[in-house]
């Protein structure tokens, strides 16, 4: 039989209460405490709202198709040849690269002696001059999009991607 021991204040004595007695009353409800609950909730949010960077779309490439009563025949411009720009990896996990304009300069290092290379291609085909990015597959996407920006720099009109393996 459990026994339970309740202290009157100011009265030393012990008194006795039955398990009967302690049956009818009520019993005390646990609960969460919801309003540190809430706090931290709101602390997060309000993190979360400070850190966030808010940035453009990354990977949106602008493009145009040709209107609807465009004819298929070619123009004289269309026929020029293309301006290939060749992609060759460095490096021992192809963590490099460098630049290969075909019919011209065999070896481009950096972005900037690209864009130097294409503005002069743009003074000898214009900007309608079709433009062929050529990468191997182990090249690294980012390499492909400095290229594409560095046409896109240059103002050119028509540009294709193809991959070699």
């Amino acid at each position: 039989m459990a026994r339970s021991i309740k202290k009157i204040e100011g009265d030393e004595t012990v008194h006795y209460v039955s398990p009967r007695a302690k049956r009818g009353r009520a019993k005390a409800k646990i609960g969460v405490p919801m309003t540190a609950m809430i706090d931290v909730t709101f602390q997060l949010l309000i993190y979360f709202i400070l850190t966030t960077t808010f940035r453009q779309t990354e990977g949106q490439i602008p493009g145009t198709l040709p209107s609807a009563g465009a004819s298929g025949a070619s123009t004289p411009e269309q026929l020029q040849s293309p301006i290939k720009i060749l992609l060759h990896p460095t490096g021992i996990a192809n963590d490099g690269v460098f630049y290969e304009i075909v019919g011209q300069n065999p070896r481009i290092e950096s972005a900037r002696e690209l864009r130097d290379a294409l503005a002069g291609c743009k003074q000898r085909g214009g900007v309608e001059s079709p433009v062929i990015i050529n990468a191997r597959r182990d090249v690294r996407w980012k390499y492909v999009v400095e290229v594409f920006n560095q046409v896109v720099a240059n103002e050119f009109k028509n540009i294709a991607f193809q991959n070699t393996t």
